[in-house]
């Protein structure tokens, strides 16, 4: 929850309570109001003291914990800024190569190597190199790319008895299934392992 949010349930809450307190002051005030003249007890005076000491005291809690939840988030961000430095820092040996062809078994280190040495003209060790490997998705294998065509074919099987269908863990067909049974089959279904809901013309 971020902290403005936090701040709005604090300043709802407050409201809230005081509500109740300004209720309650106003019930005491009516005993007080309603009992006999000659009563002399002291407890509902210093029932309306303690309430009004309370009321004062609550209304300071909320803008004293905004200030702490803003003083975290200041230095929530302060830390994210350094994380972010100390990020770059640590990539300032790494140098990406683009527009190189990816090749099934390859080893990323060699390739850099011949293109550093057939079109740059730098001839280095492999033991220079700390390490190399490939950013972003693979290229799938042929048993993935087989999976994924069947897989997008499998509409052609409606009106057979055959059906196909991803291989969830226990947990996430049950979560399917939930899905299912509250939004409608047509609404739910799976992708790369990800449940996919279609819900008021938006995705979940």
């Amino acid at each position: 929850m971020m902290p403005k949010e936090v701040s709005k349930r604090l300043e709802e809450f407050k409201q809230q309570v005081c509500q109740h307190l300004r209720e309650l002051q106003d019930r005491l005030a009516s005993v007080v109001q309603k009992r006999p003249k000659s009563t002399n007890s002291e407890d509902i005076p210093r029932m309306q003291e303690e309430v009004a000491t309370f009321s004062v005291n609550f209304q300071k809690q909320p803008d004293i914990i905004r200030k702490e939840l803003q003083a975290i988030s200041d230095s929530v961000l302060r830390q994210e800024e350094r994380i972010d430095e100390l990020k770059q820092y640590s990539r300032r040996n790494c140098l990406p190569f683009h527009g190189v062809a990816e090749k099934p078994g390859e080893i990323v280190t060699d390739a850099v190597l011949k293109i550093m040495k057939e079109t740059l003209n730098i001839n280095i060790e492999q033991s220079a190199i700390d390490c190399g490997h490939r950013i972003g998705k693979p290229i799938r294998s042929a048993a993935q790319a087989f999976c994924s065509m069947l897989f997008h074919a499998k509409r052609t099987l409606k009106n057979t008895p055959f059906v196909i269908t991803e291989s969830l863990m226990v947990d996430r067909q049950r979560v399917l299934k939930s899905a299912k049974e509250k939004f409608g089959p047509r609404s739910c279904w799976t992708q790369d392992g990800r449940i996919v809901v279609l819900h008021t013309n938006r995705h979940f």
